[in-house]
């Protein structure tokens, strides 16, 4: 059988990376804290504790990334709207991706537990959520400032 990467659409490719990023972070997150757990099960039972690990933090991150990029509702069709909550689960596996292995990598060097890797990660979670709850907040500002802007620049053109 002959494979081409001109074959593979970027959309593909990026599903792809998604997946593996998903996968892999949870493999290794319990592989650092919990090794003996991680030799004991079968690829299965690896995979749905690497689901259970990882789709939490996904999830929170989508939804931050999400609410943060979305326009209003009432004015988006249904196509722009999928298109949107995409790219909030693109930049939310990469947030995601970011959590999880700074927690492992910092686990690994100071041999931390379980415990304090879940610990840890918790903490990088909400400081995700306050820097973005923060990045939102200043983008809200500028909109309303911008929109203040126009309306004063339209009424004065009309007058």
């Amino acid at each position: 059988m002959d494979f081409s990467f001109d074959k593979v659409r970027p959309f593909s490719a990026l599903t792809l990376f998604h997946y593996a990023c998903f996968m892999s972070s949870g493999i290794l997150f319990l592989f650092v804290f919990d090794e003996s757990r991680f030799l004991d099960l079968d690829l299965f039972r690896l995979s749905l504790m690497s689901i259970a690990i990882t789709a939490p933090i996904l999830a929170v991150n989508t939804f931050i990334i999400h609410t943060l990029i979305s326009p209003n509702r009432s004015t988006i069709t249904e196509d722009k709207f999928h298109m949107i909550l995409g790219g909030s689960a693109y930049i939310g596996t990469l947030l995601s991706f970011f959590a999880l292995y700074t927690t492992v990598l910092v686990g690994y060097f100071y041999q931390w537990s379980m415990r304090s890797g879940v610990r840890a990660l918790l903490i990088i979670q909400i400081i995700i959520a306050i820097l973005f709850f923060i990045i939102g907040q200043v983008l809200k500002r500028q909109r309303l400032k911008a929109n203040a802007n126009n309306e004063s620049v339209t009424n004065s053109t009309s007058k």
